[in-house]
Order: C-alpha cells, then structure tokens, then sequence
C-alpha cells in the first residue's frame, strides 16, 4: 500500500490555525464579559430627566426621530420624537421610577434605521445620552460581531484554498 509523504505546514497555515483557535476561545470569554455585567443599583435621590440629539453617521442633527427612553431594571419608559434641531427631552422621572445605576436605554429610529444606546443612570436631575444612527445589519449586531463573522470567513476561505492546492499538489 503506498502512503503518501505528509507535508509539513508552513508558517501561514500555522498562523491560520492560530487565528481560528485563539477566536473560538476567546469569543465566548469576551461575550461572556459583555453579557454578563455586575451593576450595583441603590434608589434615586431625586427626579430625573433624560435629554440629547439623534445624529446621523456624519454628525448632523435628525429631525423628527422617534426616540423611546427605557429604565431597564424598572422598566419605566417614555416615548416622543426629536425636534427639527434632532433634540429631545423626555418626561420627568420621579424618584421611585427610577434607581441610580440602573441601566438607561434610549432607541431612536429614523425611517429604517434604528440604533440603541445605553449608559447608567446617575444621581443627576438631568442625563444626557445623544445617539448616532449608523447602518447596523442585525445578523452581525455589534462591530465585534460583524470581526468575528469576517475573520471566520477569511479563515474558511484560506483554508479551503489550502486545501484545494494540497490535493492537486
């Protein structure tokens, strides 16, 4: 029976290999970090208002936005849209609506797009959290998603190519 040599993996196979691995380890550990979050909420001192501008991806002002404010934790919301300016400014909070820490969640959509961005409440009459409406395709969901589906790709690609010349070879 003839056995055929095997040949030896150059270094940019081995970095391929490198590159694959070191994703499937590492995407579970930092999705893993940026799911699971330890925040520490304690009641509001005082009413709050949460209040910023909707731009578009080059920086200018969207007019006519709609905008849903959400306490996560509580889950009080308002909803209202932006005005020509693309500034909004939501209802006022009271206290017992509310608690510091606690995860604010502003949506704003503008004809097909729709972008979320959060940050915590903290103990202030007045938050600020603007929102920049970019593309986002929803299979990729965050630009380190949309890495990952990229480098997997580039990685089968190479791979299969590789592969393809080892056989003819």
């Amino acid at each position: 029976m003839y056995a055929r040599p095997r040949r030896r993996r150059g270094p940019f196979t081995i970095a391929c290999i490198l590159f694959g691995t070191a994703l499937l380890l590492l995407t579970p550990l930092l999705m893993a970090n940026h799911i699971i979050s330890d925040h520490a909420v304690s009641a509001a001192g005082g009413p709050t208002r949460v209040q910023g501008h909707v731009y578009d991806s080059v920086g200018n002002t969207v007019g006519n936005a709609q905008v849903t404010v959400t306490f996560l934790t509580s889950s009080t919301s308002w909803s209202g849209s932006t005005d020509i300016n693309g500034y909004y400014l939501s209802k006022v909070f009271p206290y017992d609506e509310w608690q510091v820490n606690e995860i604010i969640e502003v949506t704003a959509t503008y004809e097909l797009v729709k972008v979320t961005n959060t940050s915590l409440a903290v103990d202030l009459p007045t938050q600020i959290i603007n929102v920049t409406l970019t593309l986002v395709i929803p299979e990729f969901g965050t630009p380190f998603c949309f890495l990952l589906v990229v480098g997997f790709s580039i990685f089968a690609v190479v791979a299969t190519v590789r592969h393809g010349r080892l056989r003819r070879g």
